[in-house]
Parts: C-alpha cells; sequence; structure tokens
C-alpha cells in the first residue's frame, strides 16, 4: 500500500468512526511496515511446482477451515497475502499459453487474454448485483465445459467464495460493488473486516459461522466439478484470512503470518462420470456499463 493510498483509507476510517479508528490505523501502519519488511522472507511456492491437471483456487480459504468443513489436507505457504499478490507472482514470471484461467476474480482485468490459453472472465457476465459476487454455479459450468474440450494442459477455476459476501446465509453478509473491486470508490462496499475493526459488528461467531458456511457453500459447487472432470485435481487458495490474530482482519498484501499465508493442498484423482450437463453461459455478455467505469478509472486495458 502506498502512502498516499494508506493516508486516503485513514482519513475514511476516521470520517466514518471518528476517534474508534485510531487504534486500528495505528495497526494498519504497523502490520504495513512489518509486511513490507518481511516480504523478502515469505516468497512461497508457486503451484506449477506441484502436479496436477485441474486446479480448484478458493478465494481467501483458511486451512484450519478447509480442515474443518473438508476434511484433513496438506498445505502450501501462498506466493501472495492478497488476489493481486497472488497473480502476480503466479503467472508474470511465466509463459502462461498452457493454462485456461477460468476466473470470477476481476483482479484478472491487469492480464491480458493473450497471455493465456484462455482467459475467461467470468465475472464478466455471472456476476450477482444482488449477491455482490460471482456465485459458484457459472464457475462450475465453465469448468466442466472446457475440461470436456480437452484443448488445455492446465485448467484454473478461481471461485471468490469463501471470501465474503456471505452468500449461504439467508442474509447475504457482506457486499462487494463490481466496479469498486480492489479499492475504487470503496464506499459502496460492505467490508465485513472494516466493519469489525471500526467496532460496528461485534458477534464475531456469527461472522466465523457464515465464512464457515460460504465454504460449505462453494464445495457442494466443487464436489459437482470433482465428480464431472478428468484428471488430477487439486484444491488450494489464494491466501487465507485473518480472524483478529496480531490485530489483523481480512488479508491484507504482503502480511506474512499462517492464518494469511498458509493455504490447503488438497489432490484428487477424477473421472468424469457425464451425469451433469453445464449450463451454456453467455459469455459475450455485454458489461459496458461497468467496463467503461473501469475504464474512466484507468482499470481497463487492451485484452
Amino acid at each position: 500500500m502506498s502512502l498516499s493510498d494508506f493516508v486516503k483509507k485513514s482519513q475514511n476510517w476516521y470520517t466514518r468512526a471518528g476517534v474508534r479508528a485510531i487504534p486500528q490505523i495505528g495497526l494498519d501502519l504497523t502490520h504495513n511496515v512489518i509486511s513490507r519488511a518481511a516480504s523478502p522472507f515469505t516468497s512461497g511456492e508457486s503451484v506449477y511446482n506441484r502436479e496436477w491437471d485441474v486446479l480448484v483456487v478458493l478465494d481467501a480459504c483458511r486451512v484450519d477451515m478447509y480442515q474443518e468443513v473438508v476434511g484433513e489436507c496438506d498445505s502450501i505457504w501462498s506466493v501472495g497475502g492478497a488476489s493481486p499478490e497472488w497473480l502476480a507472482n503466479t503467472f508474470r514470471s511465466r509463459d502462461n499459453s498452457d493454462t485456461a484461467y477460468i476466473t470470477g476474480n476481476p483482479f484478472s482485468r491487469e492480464y491480458r487474454a493473450s497471455e493465456f490459453a484462455l482467459l475467461d472472465e467470468v465475472w464478466q457476465y455471472g456476476w450477482d448485483n444482488e449477491l455482490g459476487t460471482v456465485p459458484a454455479e457459472p464457475i462450475t459450468d465453465r469448468g466442466i465445459s472446457v475440461a470436456r474440450e480437452q484443448a488445455h494442459d492446465r485448467i484454473i477455476l478461481h471461485y471468490m467464495q469463501p471470501h465474503y459476501p456471505f452468500i449461504a446465509e439467508e442474509d447475504t453478509i457482506g457486499y462487494i460493488d463490481r466496479s469498486a473491486f480492489g479499492g475504487v470508490n470503496q464506499d459502496t462496499n460492505d467490508d465485513i473486516w472494516t466493519n469489525i475493526k471500526l467496532g460496528e459488528i461485534t458477534d464475531i461467531e456469527k461472522i466465523r459461522k457464515a465464512y464457515w458456511n460460504n465454504l460449505r457453500y462453494v464445495f457442494d459447487y466443487v464436489e459437482l466439478l470433482l465428480e464431472n472432470i478428468d484428471g488430477t485435481v487439486a484444491i488450494t487458495a489464494d491466501h487465507g484470512n485473518a480472524l483478529g490474530e496480531y490485530g489483523i482482519w481480512g488479508h491484507p498484501v504482503g502480511t506474512p503470518i499462517p492464518e494469511v499465508r498458509r493455504v490447503p493442498w488438497d489432490v484428487y484423482h477424477c473421472d468424469d462420470s457425464n451425469e451433469y450437463s453445464p449450463k451454456k453461459w453467455d459469455t459475450q455478455q455485454s458489461t459496458d456499463d461497468v467496463e467503461q467505469r473501469l475504464a474512466d478509472l484507468g482499470y481497463v486495458g487492451e485484452k
């Protein structure tokens, strides 16, 4: 985070919460300094060092929650503490022409389609504005469809869950405005971890339960994927998420703690049952309004 970004965020927090924000502003500054100092020693392991045909990336999935919800698994140290850091450290040092990347994460906007065998930005056409995220269904459908084409050496499916919004609840908790994703106009977002830091949410157990339920929700779709795909499938996360450890909530870029950087690694050997017929999504669906807003803010380049 740049100094100007830190100052802007701190001003927003103070405007929003007054003196209650001061301790969190101090903690935020401390964590940023520690993260910068620790970055040379927390490089992590690239997923490309491992064997897999299909890689399932669960956004912001902690190892302990995966083991509680799914079962025992191995783990690796992630190459990033947040999605853009993971993307950069995963893709920018290699030739990705062997990889189909199917993603619900809008940080893919920093990449060109020509850098991959396929760049399928499901967030462009599968975003649910009421939920404030990309549900798991379109990612699963596109993953199964692309895998059955047998045209790509490697496939990566990047789900948005269990990252908030927590959509498994009767009333969704949290919200992300797609046009504000990644820091622009964040006042339109309902950021769970900032709400906790500023004392606006105090029922931590309710949030933890909703977070865990978000993993249960997405893993139902992952199991559907595993039953309808061929090859070696590895399940991991781009990063984890702190729940108050060392005073940290969320997953700030560069955060070196295990709760953020240690992620699941779970491998399955799959045979396609062909029992599921994935829905056909309009991958060319127009998103001109959102694209224009992103372009106006300098976030959309040539693909």
